[in-house]
């Protein structure tokens, strides 16, 4: 058996086979395989470090970059948070709205930095009015 037919352990689509056994490229392929051969792919570098710096301009009046009003719900609970602070069930019992409108509502509230939340984690959580 010839050496470079022995039997391997490698997969069959794996087998080596010297360039003389191979047949050789006729038509398109031989075309393709002409062109690939001289073709080699480089790379250029040039040395040269750059950095982009990008600045955003805006000409929008103050009034167009303000917080839009408070929604009506955001208001009703502002309205009834206190100095003492105050817990969801106190104000949805007060307001007569769900646990989870007040609790979006505060979210909200607390976002513009209106509200303050004290407790949470194993504590009752309160919420109450900013100094602002």
């Amino acid at each position: 058996v010839p050496p470079d037919r022995r039997a391997s352990t490698r997969h069959p689509s794996h087998t080596s086979y010297n360039r003389s056994t191979q047949p050789k490229p006729t038509g398109r392929q031989a075309q393709k395989t002409a062109l690939t051969s001289k073709i080699k792919a480089q790379y250029v570098d040039s040395g040269i470090r750059f950095t982009v710096v990008l600045h955003q301009f805006t000409t929008a009046t103050p009034a167009a970059t303000a917080e839009p009003p408070l929604g009506a719900t955001e208001r009703r609970v502002y309205q009834a948070l206190t100095r003492q602070g105050r817990t969801v069930s106190d104000l949805a019992e007060e307001l007569g709205l769900s646990a989870p409108n007040i609790r979006k509502a505060l979210r909200n509230l607390r976002g513009r930095r209106l509200i303050l939340q004290l407790g949470g984690r194993g504590k009752v959580t309160t919420y109450q009015r900013t100094d602002s």
